[in-house]
């Protein structure tokens, strides 16, 4: 028997914006995870709607509480913490826009 795992919004807000920058400007989410990437790892597939674009630093990142960006390294970080597949239609598609939704999918490819 397989096992699905569906999970709901995957936000990046501010605060999870401003936890995951490191001193040098890098960002890490890993420890967002650590908590969920257990159960995670039981499942043979796991989905999350993933409510922001990866737009990249020059459309900005976290200037409103309700425009979403967020940095490659959030998608990395979901990607390691076990989350297999990602919806990107949502009411925050297109928060930066056309160029952000494009640079989402091509980021995403690219992380398979």
């Amino acid at each position: 028997m397989k096992r699905i795992t569906i999970v709901g919004d995957i936000m990046c807000e501010r605060p999870i914006l401003h936890a995951g920058k490191q001193a040098d400007g890098s960002y890490d989410f890993s420890p967002i995870f650590a908590q969920v990437k257990p159960m995670f790892a039981k499942s043979d597939y796991v989905i999350g709607n993933m409510e922001f674009p990866v737009g990249g630093e020059d459309l900005t990142y976290g200037d409103s509480f309700f425009v979403f960006n967020a940095p490659d390294a959030y998608a990395e970080a979901i990607k390691d913490a076990g989350i297999d597949l990602v919806s990107t239609i949502n009411n925050h598609t297109l928060d930066r826009g056309f160029e952000g939704a494009v640079r989402t999918m091509h980021t995403l490819d690219k992380l398979g």
